[in-house]
């Protein structure tokens, strides 16, 4: 090839290169110049740091009581309905009570027998004694044998033991007593705890006895419990003591339908011993039930959250991107530039990223808008000064 041809094809390559050039600044003239993309930002915020952990937790009832008869009879009357809630002290049974009734009069009748046979046994005793002590007398003086003497001391002695026969005759009637109000008593069955009934296991009609077994379980539902297992070293690092922990900690739930409990709880209490096996310790907090929405032995999501002392800066979960550096935001200063920071995270919740170190409190972070942003330094407009 010659070298006047070559130098045609150079030539020829620089005039396109050119004419490309002045192309595209001519379709950029037409479009005009890029306008800044739309954010939303964000302040700074300081505020209580809360640690939140997801367990599976059991719902349990506090307490429940088996129903079960301590006399005999035929139920005469039945105080509630399956299922239903009943109160302290409902009845819930009433047995036919008149044979016990019958059993009480008996021995009231019989008492008041002892009590009048008691004070003929007593004056027979203070006679006998009278004489004992006057013919004593007599005798010192040797105006009286000791026969005589001897006759008065064995009346005496016979008074005193039918008294004394008498009096214990009294002691174990109103023993029988105590026992025969105690059975007419038993004859109404009360609900001992407020809660919720079972079924019934004997209705009206029915002949009971001790022996019959469980009539019905009744369980408190109101307030109720969930129990969760923690490990030793959550428990210790988090929280230390059962009392920083009732203070501090906050409990939600999620139900197996993957709804929300709308009420919080509360940390009751803790197991006495952690599992050897695992190193966790049951906890046990505590859930108002008015609604019964939460069934004894249904498994819920529990989530303890800790709220710390000492605030921290926080930002929306939104605001935050990673690059190879780590995570960083995009601060918006009075200029309306958006300058990347690199942040360093501290914990977060299921809204804001704590932040220990990057950020001041009141600076402004893109929390809607950062993947508009091209380059560090660039133009943006802010739509709205989201979490002020």
């Amino acid at each position: 090839m010659g070298s006047q041809e070559v130098e045609e094809k150079g030539t020829m390559k620089k005039s396109l290169i050119v004419t490309g050039m002045l192309c595209a600044a001519a379709i950029v003239c037409a479009q005009g110049p890029r306008r800044a993309p739309v954010v939303s930002v964000s302040e700074v915020k300081e505020m209580e740091k809360i640690e939140s952990r997801r367990y599976t937790g059991t719902v349990v009832v506090p307490e429940s009581v088996q129903i079960v008869p301590r006399v005999s009879g035929e139920i005469a009357k039945v105080g509630f309905k399956d299922g239903a809630v009943v109160k302290k002290n409902q009845v819930l049974y009433k047995l036919d009570d008149i044979r016990y009734k019958a059993v009480v009069k008996g021995i009231e009748a019989k008492i008041k027998g002892i009590e009048a046979k008691i004070l003929s046994c007593t004056a027979k005793q203070k006679y006998a004694k009278q004489n004992y002590d006057r013919i004593f007398k007599l005798y010192e003086k040797k105006a009286e044998s000791l026969d005589t003497l001897e006759n008065r001391k064995a009346s005496l002695d016979a008074a005193d033991a039918e008294l004394l026969a008498a009096q214990a005759e009294l002691d174990a009637a109103k023993a029988e007593l105590i026992t025969a109000k105690d059975d007419l008593k038993n004859t109404t069955i009360t609900a001992p705890i407020e809660g919720v009934a079972g079924v019934n296991q004997a209705t009206f009609g029915n002949y009971i006895t001790p022996n019959s077994g469980v009539l019905v379980k009744i369980v408190k539902v109101n307030p109720i419990r969930v129990k969760f297992a923690i490990s030793t070293n959550d428990f210790l690092s988090g929280y230390a003591t059962l009392k920083r922990m009732q203070e501090s900690a906050t409990v939600k739930l999620r139900l197996p339908n993957g709804k929300d409990y709308p009420l919080e709880g509360k940390v009751a209490f803790l197991n006495n011993e952690a599992n050897s096996r695992t190193d966790a310790i049951l906890v046990y907090a505590e859930f108002k039930n008015d609604k019964q929405i939460l069934i004894n032995g249904s498994t819920v999501t529990v989530t303890l959250s800790r709220k710390e002392k000492n605030k921290v800066l926080a930002i929306p979960l939104s605001a935050v991107v990673y690059d190879v550096k780590g995570a960083c935001v995009y601060v918006v200063g009075n200029d309306n530039k958006a300058k990347k920071h690199y942040i360093v995270p501290s914990g977060s919740d299921s809204e804001y990223q704590y932040v220990s170190g990057g950020l001041s409190k009141g600076q402004k972070v893109i929390s809607a808008g950062t993947h508009k942003v091209m380059m560090d330094g660039m133009p943006v407009q802010i739509l709205n000064a989201a979490g002020k």
